[in-house]
């Protein structure tokens, strides 16, 4: 899928990648569970939280939870 200004269109939603993504193609996969993973190349970047639509990333399968 084909990213403008770090963002990709996905089901009528603008999606935040991060801006070092623009102008590269990243994956949308559906997983097993349901779950909608995005993808680089063979790297999961993580998954899209449909509550937020919001990447959640991982790191060797943990989530990261961000804390301010």
């Amino acid at each position: 899928m084909k990213q403008l200004g770090g963002y990709i269109n996905y089901d009528n939603r603008r999606i935040f990648i991060g801006n070092p993504f623009s102008g590269y193609h990243v994956g949308i996969k559906t997983n097993a569970n349901g779950q909608l993973e995005i993808w680089f190349s063979n790297m999961l970047l993580g998954k899209i939280n449909t509550d937020n639509w919001l990447i959640e990333p991982e790191f060797k399968g943990e989530k990261v939870v961000f804390k301010s």
